[in-house]
């Protein structure tokens, strides 16, 4: 009787230092240890810490199943990930518009084949007269997203504003195509 308690006990102990992992984007767990991550394997790495819970590793190597060239930001809240963020550089010149919305739709087409049929088709502009990367950033002049989810990961791919250099111009002719991939509720 005394084993069978003793047993009992330890593998109480053992199951509650287990967590449970269901898998992210590019081979990695949601709520993976920041220790755990392969720092490594990538070339270029900035880790950040953003507040007392929350920090970021950033990076401009493209993990393994990477969805291009651009940035990738690993977000860790009280050391477990929780939120990666993918952004292509900034698209610019004439055919900025043009080209994001090729790019857009490119990485759609990805996450449809990898998570099924869109839950949300957002692509609209209200204002016609405002220039597109600031209207699609702002819910009220319009939007350029679309959302998937499945069993593991919500991913959210979506047309935003560049950062147009040093500062805010007026024609905001840089653009960016961004996924934001966060666990499945």
């Amino acid at each position: 009787m005394n084993k069978m308690i003793f047993l009992t006990g330890v593998m109480a102990l053992l199951m509650a230092g287990c967590e449970q992992q269901v898998e992210a984007p590019f081979g990695f767990k949601w709520g993976m240890r920041m220790s755990h991550f392969p720092v490594s394997q990538l070339l270029t790495v900035n880790i950040i810490p953003l507040n007392d819970d929350e920090t970021m590793i950033f990076s401009t190597t493209v993990p393994e199943g990477g969805v291009g060239e651009g940035s990738y930001r690993f977000y860790f809240v009280k050391n477990k990930l929780d939120r990666i963020v993918f952004n292509t550089f900034d698209i610019t010149g004439e055919n900025a518009v043009e080209q994001s919305k090729n790019v857009y739709i490119k990485l759609r087409d990805e996450l449809t084949k990898k998570y099924g049929a869109p839950i949300e088709v957002d692509e609209r502009i209200y204002l016609e007269s405002f220039d597109f990367f600031p209207c699609v950033t702002n819910k009220n002049c319009g939007s350029w997203k679309t959302t998937f989810d499945n069993k593991t990961t919500n991913a959210v791919v979506f047309i935003g504003m560049g950062l147009n250099g040093d500062n805010y111009k007026n024609d905001r002719i840089a653009g960016r195509v961004s996924i934001e991939f966060r666990p499945s509720k």
